[in-house]
C-alpha cells in the first residue's frame, strides 16, 4: 500500500506530507510503508473494500499467519476499527522488517510493471524475510540501497528501477530459497492453514522423524543443531533467525515443546516448516546425544584425581591459617561433598587424604588422641 500512495504523490505532484493529510483527512504526516491504517478511508479512495485493502496490499496476512484464531481476530478488528489515527500494527511489522533492512525487486518484475503499467511499484512479496526468490519468476531477488523502514514523509519518493541494485549472493541452496519462498507466500495469502496448533504439528513431527530421547521427549538438543547445519548461520542472521549452538533456549527447541504459549515470528515458523518437512538420508544418533536419566556417574578416576589435588591445596591453606574444619565443609569447598559421601569407594586418592585429615589438627571433630593446639571456637 505504500507504493499506491507513493505513487499518488508522484501523479498529483504533492508532497508526501500533504498527500496523508489528503488521504487521511487530519494533520498527521506518518504512514508505515508495509502497514497503514484507516482501511475504510483508504478503501473509500481505491474502490476496494477494507478487508481487501488489509489482504491484499499489506502484510498482515503473514504477520498472523501462525497465530492463534482469536488473536487473529482480535488484530484483524483493530485494524478495521474506524477513526484510526494512530499506525496501531506497526508493531506487527516489525517481524517483517527485522530480517529484510534493504527492499528487494525483481528485475523481470520491474520490465514487466514498466511494460504493463508504464512505472514500476514495491511487491510485498519481495519483502518477506529469508525470501530471495520472486514466486512468479523464479529468479534471485536483488537489494537495492533503499531501506525498507523508511517512511513516507521523506523529502523523495523512490521506485523500483532497471539500475542501481545488486544480486543478492547464494546465501543458502536453491532448493532451501525456494521452499521459503513457498511457504512464505502461501502465508502471505492466507493459504497456510489457520487453525492449525503448530506446536503440537512441530512436536509430533520431530518424534517422527526420529528426535526422541527415552521417555517419549523431543530431542530438543539434537534437532536444534541439525537446523543450525541445514540452514548455516549465515543464512539464520540473514533473516532474524539467529542462534548460538549450544546456547540455552533457542527458538527451535522452544517450539518443539508442548504447550509452550510463546509466540515466534512467522519467519521462524517457515523455517521449521520447511525443516521437518524435508526428506533427510542422515542415520540420527539421539541416543548417543543424551545420558540416561538418573544420576551421572562421570569419569570417576579423572574426578578422583583432581579433587585430590584440591584437597591438597586446601589442606596446605588451613594448616597455614591455623584452622579447623570438618570434612562436610573441608568437601563442600572444594565441590565434591555429595558424589564422595554416596560413592567413597570411587575416590580412593581424595578418601585417603580425608582419613589422614580426620587424625591431623586441622579436623574439627578428632578421631583419636591429638596435641591441643588450638583455642575451641567462640
Amino acid at each position: 500500500m505504500g507504493s499506491v500512495i507513493a505513487r499518488g504523490c508522484v501523479h498529483t505532484g504533492l508532497p508526501p506530507k500533504r498527500m496523508l493529510e489528503n488521504i487521511y483527512q487530519s494533520s498527521r504526516s506518518y504512514c508505515s510503508f508495509l502497514m497503514p491504517s484507516s482501511f475504510h478511508r483508504l478503501g473509500l479512495l481505491t474502490g476496494k473494500s477494507p478487508d481487501q485493502i488489509l489482504d491484499e496490499h499489506t502484510v498482515f496476512p503473514y504477520s498472523v499467519a501462525f497465530m492463534p484464531k482469536e488473536e487473529r481476530e482480535r488484530l484483524r478488528k483493530k485494524a478495521l476499527e474506524l477513526n484510526v489515527q494512530t499506525d496501531c500494527l506497526g508493531s506487527l511489522t516489525k517481524s517483517v522488517t527485522y530480517g529484510v533492512p534493504f527492499r528487494r525487486v525483481c528485475p523481470q518484475c520491474i520490465t514487466e510493471d514498466l511494460n504493463t503499467y508504464g512505472e514500476t511499484y514495491w511487491h510485498r512479496s519481495h519483502m518477506l524475510p529469508a525470501v530471495h526468490i520472486c514466486a512468479q519468476h523464479g529468479v534471485r531477488l536483488h537489494e537495492t540501497d533503499m531501506r525498507l523502514k523508511r517512511n513516507l514523509n521523506k523529502s523523495f519518493i523512490h521506485f523500483p528501477t532497471p539500475f542501481g541494485h545488486k544480486s543478492i549472493s547464494d546465501i543458502a541452496p536453491s532448493f532451501i530459497l525456494q521452499a521459503v519462498t513457498e511457504v512464505s507466500i502461501a502465508a502471505l495469502k492466507a493459504v497456510t492453514p489457520l487453525e492449525m496448533d503448530w506446536h503440537y504439528v512441530y512436536r509430533t513431527k520431530s518424534l517422527e522423524k526420529g528426535y526422541r530421547i527415552e521417555g517419549g521427549a523431543v530431542a530438543s538438543r539434537v534437532l536444534t543443531a541439525d537446523i543450525l547445519r541445514f540452514y548455516g548461520e549465515k543464512f539464520l542472521k540473514d533473516c532474524g533467525a539467529q542462534f548460538m549452538e549450544g546456547a540455552a533456549g533457542p527458538w527451535p527447541s522452544l517450539m518443539s515443546r508442548e504447550g509452550s504459549g510463546i509466540p515466534f515470528a512467522p519467519v521462524k515458523h517457515v523455517l521449521m516448516q520447511i525443516f521437518l518437512n524435508a526428506e533427510s538420508s542422515q542415520t540420527l544418533n539421539v541416543t548417543g546425544s543424551y545420558s540416561r536419566p538418573g544420576p551421572r556417574s562421570g569419569d570417576s578416576v579423572a574426578l578422583d584425581t583432581k579433587a585430590a589435588k584440591a584437597l591438597q591445596r586446601e589442606l596446605q591453606k588451613a594448616t597455614r591459617n591455623g584452622v579447623r574444619l570438618t570434612v562436610q565443609a573441608l568437601l563442600r569447598t572444594i565441590g565434591i561433598w555429595e558424589k564422595f559421601r554416596h560413592h567413597r569407594e570411587k575416590f580412593p586418592k581424595t578418601n585417603a587424604l580425608v582419613q589422614a585429615f580426620k587424625a591431623s589438627d586441622q579436623s574439627e571433630r578428632q578421631l583419636g588422641r591429638r596435641k591441643r593446639l588450638y583455642n575451641k571456637p567462640t
